[in-house]
């Protein structure tokens, strides 16, 4: 099968894409401590994917994020503290881009 290359024009044809901006503000992180932060994104729905999310502008060596769409409107942030130390990352504002797949995509991609 020949490798296809994908356009912006062509992406959106098999994909919705939702944009939003959040304060995010993990306070506290102790050593080894996890934190779990529920975000409301107004559109987000269960089975979009989490794309391009842009993490706080504080030093985060060490810290582990994942995000994922856990309700209707509902994004939860985890981070994982994998230091030694305390770490306040405070509030900052993080960049979020979500995909929703339309109809039947990996045929369209596939060709």
């Amino acid at each position: 099968m020949a490798q296809s290359q994908i356009t912006s024009a062509r992406f959106e044809s098999f994909c919705d894409v939702i944009y939003a901006k959040k304060d995010v503000n993990i306070a506290d992180l102790a050593a080894g401590a996890d934190a779990h932060l529920n975000v409301t994104v107004t559109g987000v729905a269960l089975g979009d994917v989490p794309w391009g999310v842009g993490a706080p502008g504080a030093d985060v060596t060490d810290v582990i994020f994942t995000v994922q769409v856990t309700a209707d409107d509902v994004v939860t942030i985890s981070a994982v503290n994998q230091t030694g130390d305390h770490i306040n990352l405070g509030t900052s504002e993080w960049n979020m881009m979500f995909l929703r797949p339309k109809g039947n995509w990996a045929s369209q991609i596939a060709d």
